[in-house]
């Protein structure tokens, strides 16, 4: 029997290396496949996980308010809004006080930038917002007796904007976006 040369050997040598290699490639794909799943599997847990704590959070501040609350709100909440009742309320509330107003107009469903039109925010998805803006001039004793009135009302007006301007004449110029709310109609979601 003759010896094996050195190329038959470095020739074994290479054919022992090209089948370890086409055996264990394919496995490495394997894993690595697995482990990109695995990644991806953490990454959508934790975003399970972050959602689930949210709802719960929600869920406890929801539980937090008292049953008499919750009725309260819902008898205090109107169903619907009509903007011409606001606006008219808007316009009485500043006559009375003396606010010297130039434009109550209504702007149509409240949008956040980060949020659905008309939708207040993620924590209460039931509710529709509807903006309405103010232009006036009036003195600071004139002003505080009308956002007193504000807050008085028979629905909740919230002043979500306020801009307030001295004028050389010893008024101040307002303009601001004031919201109200409304339970979520049917129309809405649609």
């Amino acid at each position: 029997m003759r010896p094996l040369g050195l190329f038959s050997q470095i020739g074994t040598i290479a054919l022992s290396v090209a089948i370890v290699f086409l055996y264990t490639a394919p496995l490495f794909g394997e894993i690595g496949a697995t482990q990109t799943q695995i990644v991806q599997y953490t990454q959508e847990r934790e975003r399970v996980t972050d959602t689930n704590d949210r709802l719960t959070s929600f869920i406890s501040q929801l539980n937090s308010i008292s049953t008499d609350d919750r009725n309260r709100l819902e008898t205090y909440l109107p169903d619907s809004i009509d903007e011409i009742v606001v606006l008219r309320d808007l316009e009485i509330l500043a006559e009375i006080t003396g606010v010297n107003y130039s434009a109550i107009s209504y702007d149509g469903l409240f949008v956040n930038e980060d949020e659905e039109i008309g939708i207040v925010d993620e924590s209460d998805p039931l509710v529709t917002t509807h903006s309405f803006s103010l232009v006036a001039q009036a003195t600071y004793d004139n002003l505080k007796d009308f956002f007193s009135l504000l807050e008085q009302n028979k629905y909740p007006l919230q002043i979500q904007s306020l801009s307030l301007t001295p004028d050389v004449s010893g008024l101040i110029s307002i303009e601001a976006t004031i919201i109200t709310y409304s339970k979520l109609t049917n129309e809405v979601i649609e």
